[in-house]
């Protein structure tokens, strides 16, 4: 069968899955190094919607651990360990680790990040090797799967990574989701070489020989999405489609939380947009089973991964910042093994 995309692209979207699944960000612009221009969307929100950003603002609240980036984590007759709650781009969007999370690696003995970057490799190498992860191969194609409107509409936004409809209608639906996830401009950075956060506090301990280990395999990051059915995955991609046009502004706003680490209000807000699509039921529905496999499921994984090096002490978790609240969440799941954890100032 003969596959629709150039070589070039699929390097480009290789290297977009290893940066996506390891860390929640996205192919690339021909050459662009725009910056982004996105702006936040919590003003319009709060003129337009008012009663429906205070109720998301009340039900983050309601969550435990909601806020706070930095955490100490102490137990009986160890040194100290931190947990770090990353934002999954590069510095020059506008985040960078605070100071004293920076302080804390320079001391640790061992850093633990979702996914090490032999695991990212192998990852890029499989996918190299296995077109079949991200290629449909039955000869369906994402016309079967999408209306009219969806094709142009997504073709517009491929457009932006170098790409469109034509490339990419035989590729799995769940990849070209992750593709079209993160702005260009905001990967065109990713892709000139700026590491995202994670990354970048990798190569702060590399330098330092500090040991680094992934707490999971790239076959467990691939899961989830490999692991949906073809209509949950087709579902995924229609409401990153439209959501397309509006991409830079939820960046901005979600970097607009994170500086102000109110964590959970992430997810909310990305509750409150949804539902404008599919209606509050639906949104609540998908964030629900969403937050079960890609959040809780990969915590439990984490914190097993973790505490042989936590147990020892000096150990720095970084982990993307939407694990740490909520009942099990990654604060809440230490303190369950009997772990004290203090949620620590950032400088």
């Amino acid at each position: 069968m003969r596959i629709f995309f150039e070589k070039t692209s699929l390097r480009r979207s290789i290297r977009a899955a290893a940066l996506g699944l390891g860390a929640l960000a996205l192919l690339a612009p021909g050459g662009a190094q725009a910056e982004c221009a996105g702006v936040s969307m919590l003003p319009q929100l709060a003129q337009e919607r008012p009663a429906d950003l205070a109720a998301a603002r009340a039900a983050a609240a309601r969550i435990p651990n909601s806020e706070g980036l930095f955490w100490r984590i102490e137990a009986p007759g160890r040194a100290p360990s931190w947990l770090l709650g990353t934002f999954h781009a590069p510095a020059s969007e506008g985040v960078t680790p605070p100071g004293a999370a920076l302080a804390a690696l320079d001391r640790a003995e061992r850093l633990l990040v979702e996914i090490s970057a032999e695991e990212q490799a192998a990852m890029q190498a499989a996918i190299a090797s296995d077109p079949t992860l991200i290629v449909d191969m039955s000869g369906g194609t994402l016309d079967d799967l999408l209306p009219d409107s969806a094709r142009r509409a997504l073709d517009a936004a491929l457009r932006g990574y170098g790409a469109d409809y034509e490339s990419m209608r035989r590729l799995k639906p769940w990849f070209v989701q992750l593709m079209i996830a993160v702005p260009p401009c905001a990967l065109a950075a990713m892709q000139a070489g700026e590491p995202v956060m994670d990354d970048a506090l990798t190569a702060r301990a590399e330098a330092a020989g500090t040991p680094v280990q992934g707490m999971e395999s790239w076959r467990q990051s691939l899961s989830f999405f490999t692991g949906m059915t073809r209509q949950e995955a087709a579902d995924g991609l229609l409401a990153a489609i439209a959501f397309a046009d509006r991409a830079e502004d939820l960046r901005a706003t979600m970097v607009e939380l994170y500086r102000a680490e109110r964590i959970y209000m992430f997810w909310e807000l990305s509750r409150l947009v949804t539902a404008e699509l599919v209606g509050a039921a639906e949104s609540d529905q998908m964030h629900e089973e969403m937050w079960e496999k890609v959040v809780v499921d990969r915590n439990l994984d984490f914190r097993d991964a973790a505490l042989p090096a936590l147990r020892r002490g000096g150990a720095f978790i970084a982990v993307g910042a939407l694990h740490l609240p909520g009942r099990r969440g990654m604060v809440e799941l230490l303190r369950a093994e009997g772990m004290t954890v203090t949620r620590a100032p950032l400088n």
